[in-house]
């Protein structure tokens, strides 16, 4: 067997266009790449608490001999469930290799890295598969991976950017469905497997894509009715319950028995804008000149789903002129857009922040599927949005590349595309977090008795508190969850305010070793473990003299 085709193959469609996107991902961002070895590409808030995550499973999995789907380190003494909570294991597992080579910092920025490159190359691999044409299909990659939506959650959301496994899925999804074998069902039940491991609200959307596909699919091939072409459809049947039946299940059963649930999002808070789609916000570089237009609408994190006017143009032009130059999905695609799209407004639509009709279609969606209530951030589907016109707009500049005559034309159209793509997604300069950590954490991890639980009343209701808790290791109340029992969380919050204004109550030194707080605050009957201008440590199994 010749391996030097199998090698250019690898080349061409491998390392190339990852490389290209390391350096697009470089340049973007710049200058973050600088500071790769040195800081988090996170902030302090959200992205504290994503470390404590990727953290977290790799604890769970190799030193407690667990899974890490409940913890006793969070609101000591009960523990916390962890099932609804982002705990996103994909890039825990990840991380337990990178980590035998890389420091604490440098494995989760390749994490980082893995989101926005990774997610470019599949979804160059995606619309290579349904378009055939390379350099649209490269721009693709960047239209989807470079977009508002992912430097929005950059800086705090590790699961919603590590998007990397959505194309894939849906190219073998779409490869199954015009070819069914067994071995393509099941791929796509561990790759779908895969991004439930990563992100409920991916899983759900790449549900909902594959879905669409197979409707589209049942109703247009007849290879479907053949006897044959069940088995396929059953070994992916029985592969995904097999892996994401026990899962869901395990969701379903928490979200029951834990309820209510604090954190849940108001899904009408948590929506996009009717203009957010075509307005580049405040993720912008240039961001003032929208100012007026973006400011009202609020949530930024979650609003600022600008898809670009130059690949939505092309787009427009895919879904006209596609079948033209042989892409058979236009429909597909299409209809995946518009429905993410019209889906990603939420309960009601508003215009600046203003609700202008009060009944649309997620309403329905909400009473088909109870457990969507419990996420509430329909803005969030308009990174399926993203995809469907990354896709599209690869199949517009296909288009137009056969309808200019000469090289030199289609690339001078092309770079100018390219240049009017790249400055309107042009990011402005994201968040970074420095892994310094107080005295007083250092202190803590050095105390006697390192099972001791610690009552953290600085920071331990903060992602900051998460990420000290990675240096200190002890067990201690709160904590950031994001869905827990509401009972539990307030009866946290009381204590927490209690011993704000110096109220100890007698359950304290029987389940704490150690309480942290402020420097300012009143002296407390136990002995000072240590102090700083900062912080001051109690050892609560040693009441003062």
């Amino acid at each position: 067997m010749n391996a030097r085709p199998w090698l250019g193959r690898s080349l061409r469609f491998g390392l190339m266009p990852f490389a290209l996107y390391l350096v697009c991902f470089a340049i973007v961002t710049f200058p973050m790449i600088g500071r790769f070895s040195s800081e988090y590409f996170c902030d302090g808030g959200d992205g504290a608490q994503m470390l404590w995550d990727v953290w977290w499973v790799r604890e769970a999995l190799l030193v407690r001999h667990q899974l890490p789907w409940h913890t006793d380190l969070l609101y000591h003494p009960i523990g916390a469930s962890l099932w609804l909570h982002s705990l996103t294991p994909f890039n825990g597992l990840l991380a337990i290799p990178l980590s035998c080579a890389l420091t604490d910092v440098q494995t989760y920025n390749v994490l980082v890295l893995l989101a926005f490159v990774g997610s470019a190359t599949t979804a160059f691999w995606l619309a290579h598969a349904v378009t055939r044409a390379y350099v649209p299909s490269l721009i693709a990659g960047y239209v989807f991976a470079f977009c508002s939506y992912r430097f929005a959650h950059a800086s705090g959301h590790l699961t919603t950017i590590s998007t990397e496994l959505v194309p894939l899925f849906l190219m073998l999804w779409l490869r199954f469905l015009s070819r069914p074998k067994p071995w393509l069902a099941i791929v796509s039940a561990f790759t779908l497997f895969a991004i439930l491991l990563c992100d409920h609200y991916l899983f759900l959307f790449s549900a909902v894509a594959a879905a669409i596909a197979f409707t589209f699919a049942w109703s247009g091939f007849a290879k479907w009715k053949e006897k044959g072409n069940a088995i396929p459809l059953a070994a992916f049947a029985v592969t995904g319950l097999a892996l994401i039946g026990p899962l869901v299940v395990a969701m379903l059963y928490a979200a029951y028995r834990d309820a209510p649930l604090y954190g849940a999002h108001a899904s009408w808070k948590y929506s996009a804008d009717l203009l957010s789609p075509f307005v580049p916000a405040r993720t912008w570089i240039y961001r003032t000149l929208t100012r007026p237009l973006w400011l009202p609408i609020g949530n930024y994190e979650e609003t600022s789903v600008y898809v670009g006017l130059a690949p939505l143009a092309a787009a427009v032009v895919g879904a006209m002129r596609g079948r033209r130059v042989g892409v058979a999905s236009i429909q597909v695609w299409l209809t995946i857009g518009l429905v993410f799209l019209v889906m990603s407004f939420g309960p009601r639509l508003t215009v600046r922040g203003e609700a202008v009709f009060e009944w649309m279609p997620y309403r329905l969606l909400e009473i088909v599927v109870p457990p969507l209530r419990l996420s509430g951030c329909p803005a969030r589907m308009m990174i399926m949005t993203q995809l469907a016109v990354a896709v599209l707009a690869a199949t517009g500049l296909k288009w137009a590349s056969s309808r200019l005559k000469t090289r030199a034309a289609v690339a001078a159209t092309g770079s100018l595309f390219v240049a009017v793509m790249i400055v309107e997604s042009m990011p402005a300069v994201l968040p970074t977090f420095r892994p310094d950590v107080p005295a007083w954490v250092t202190a803590l991890r050095d105390a006697p008795d390192p099972e001791a639980a610690v009552f953290d009343s600085i920071e331990a209701g903060h992602g900051r508190g998460m990420y000290y808790q990675t240096i200190h290791r002890r067990p201690m109340a709160g904590g950031v969850v994001a869905r827990v029992n509401e009972k539990v969380y307030w009866d946290a919050v009381a204590r927490f305010e209690a011993v704000g204004v110096g109220q100890i109550d007698e359950r304290l030194p029987k389940e704490f070793g150690y309480l942290v707080v402020g420097a300012s605050q009143s002296p407390l009957p136990f002995e000072v473990y240590y102090a700083d201008r900062a912080a001051v440590i109690y050892r609560l199994d040693h009441p003062r003299p």
